[in-house]
């Protein structure tokens, strides 16, 4: 279960950085937020779906009957974030800090297929 754990803890301090320090995380990837739209806009979906993922991924860890399924659906979202970053920097481009989070997505995904590979499923 600790590598379910690791990939909570990334996605809540990305989610507490996103949220608390939002234009330093806006301006690393990217984005120059324009008044008070762009400041909400940021802050409910990075900081928003970023700390509610970190709980729930958090919360159902700890549930062990519930760790399977919590572990193929924080996948399905890195994996959809991985493929989604890669095609994106193949055909638009990239810099240093678009490596470093697709660097941090790799290492979730990774985490994540070890959780779901070194584990079996309950028989019933």
């Amino acid at each position: 279960m600790w590598p379910l754990n690791v990939v909570g803890i990334l996605y809540l301090l990305s989610g507490v950085w996103c949220t608390f320090r939002y234009q330093l995380a806006a301006g690393y990837v990217g984005y120059e937020l324009q008044g008070t739209k762009g400041a909400v806009e940021f802050l409910s979906v990075y900081g928003g779906i970023q700390l509610g993922l970190a709980l729930a991924v958090l919360y159902f860890s700890f549930k062990k009957e519930h760790v399977r399924v919590a572990t193929q659906f924080t996948m399905f979202i890195s994996v959809g974030l991985l493929l989604f970053r890669g095609g994106s920097m193949s055909l638009l481009g990239s810099d240093p800090a678009l490596w470093v989070m697709a660097s941090v997505e790799l290492f979730i995904v990774l985490l994540l297929a070890y959780q779901l590979f070194s584990t079996r499923p309950h028989a019933k």
